[in-house]
């Protein structure tokens, strides 16, 4: 009775082939500030980022679906002294409910469990290892290029989160940060950082 239990699931899995989705987002942020007399409360700093989020979806309904990204960063730093550089890697299982439909636009908000391993690599007390572990929820908004093709973006600057990190750094104590709030920051609404855009085929 199990195998026939187990049989069955895959070929509901496999006759919804259509209910799968798949897509990733690329971005990348270059910063290069410096403090002047008139404005010295600007912190500097020169850095790049670069990061890549594949994702893959199920669709339970027309409205709910669950899925995960697979989370990866490269950064550099180069504000002070030897540059700095870091690598990241996580793990984002999620699930999303669509709001609304309007036209080709879908309105819709994402409850997201994120867990994310980083490594600097650099010499001596420059190597330090850290995890990042919470619970994020945004809204997003998706445009339908195609039947297949959607452009996906995801509103960062209104989103709701609970995260704690934790950096152990060589040869100094550990830093824990806890964090707890509504991210809400209209100020910010065109900063790259704060619009994640990617795209995604559905089959």
């Amino acid at each position: 009775m199990r195998h026939l239990l187990i049989v069955l699931l895959l070929a509901t899995a496999i006759v919804r082939a259509e209910a799968w989705t798949i897509g990733g987002e690329i971005g990348f942020e270059h910063n290069d500030t410096h403090d002047m007399p008139a404005v010295g409360n600007i912190t500097n700093g020169r850095y790049d980022t670069f990061t890549f989020n594949p994702w893959i979806e199920y669709d339970l309904s027309d409205a709910w679906t669950v899925g995960t990204y697979v989370e990866m960063g490269w950064h550099k730093d180069k504000s002070t002294g030897p540059s700095e550089r870091q690598v990241s890697i996580g793990l984002a299982p999620y699930l999303h409910y669509t709001v609304l439909e309007f036209g080709k636009f879908s309105l819709g908000f994402e409850g997201c469990l994120r867990g994310v391993l980083s490594d600097a690599f650099g010499n001596g007390s420059d190597r330090f290892d850290s995890f990042v572990v919470g619970f994020t929820v945004k809204p997003d908004l998706s445009y339908a290029l195609t039947d297949h093709w959607n452009l996906d973006m995801d509103l960062n600057f209104a989103a709701l989160s609970v995260l704690y990190a934790k950096d152990g750094i060589a040869g100094a104590k550990d830093s824990r940060t806890f964090h707890a709030g509504m991210d809400l920051d209209s100020d910010n609404v065109l900063n790259v950082g704060d619009l994640s855009v990617g795209v995604s085929y559905s089959f």
